[in-house]
């Protein structure tokens, strides 16, 4: 996420759970300007705190433009991330694929693995390192839809200014983070 907004906001741990709520942010790449919202990973057949959490992150797809799937590359896909794929093909929004943890070119065959998936291309990004972020954030603005443009030809009405009770017109994008820790499991693979 720091990586996206381009500034140390967001909690980092080397541990699963610390995000538990939506937390939004706004950002900029090639001179267009979007939100991300950050939310907790999600957990099937979860109760209690990680339930609301699931809860949280579900309902951020749903008002999403667009999702960024955050799969830990080095983890390879689990049957977590299997039923979040399930989750996003149901919310029908155009989905980026994020290889996380891919520090450098021998961590690339664990991305590879990714297309498993059948989210399409994974794109290999190390967050420590910033590593594969431009490119990943270039794809996360072509599954962006092109922000409304006011028509402001002689005669024709000016859009409202923004104001808090109203949507705003800037797009929104979430990473969809994998659950790992509890309950995810490395995904069997045959032979």
């Amino acid at each position: 996420m720091n990586r996206i907004i381009g500034r140390r906001e967001a909690v980092v741990e080397d541990r699963p759970g610390v995000t538990r709520d939506r937390v939004t942010y706004e950002a900029e790449w090639a001179g267009r300007r979007f939100k991300v919202v950050d939310t907790g990973g999600w957990e099937q057949d979860v109760l209690g705190i990680d339930a609301s959490v699931a809860a949280q992150a579900e309902f951020a797809i749903e008002a999403a433009d667009a999702v960024v799937f955050v799969v830990d590359a080095t983890v390879g896909a689990t049957d977590t991330d299997e039923a979040v794929v399930k989750l996003l093909r149901r919310a029908g929004k155009p989905v980026v694929l994020c290889a996380n943890k891919v520090d450098g070119p021998s961590a690339e065959a664990d991305a590879a693995m990714l297309w498993s998936l059948g989210l399409g291309e994974p794109m290999p990004v190390s967050a420590l390192h910033g590593r594969g972020t431009g490119d990943m954030l270039d794809e996360v603005l072509r599954a962006l839809p092109e922000a409304p443009r006011p028509d402001l030809r002689r005669g024709a009405r000016r859009p409202p200014p923004h104001r808090a009770d109203r949507p705003s017109q800037r797009r929104q994008v979430v990473p969809a983070e994998q659950g790992g820790g509890r309950g995810a499991r490395r995904r069997q693979r045959a032979g």
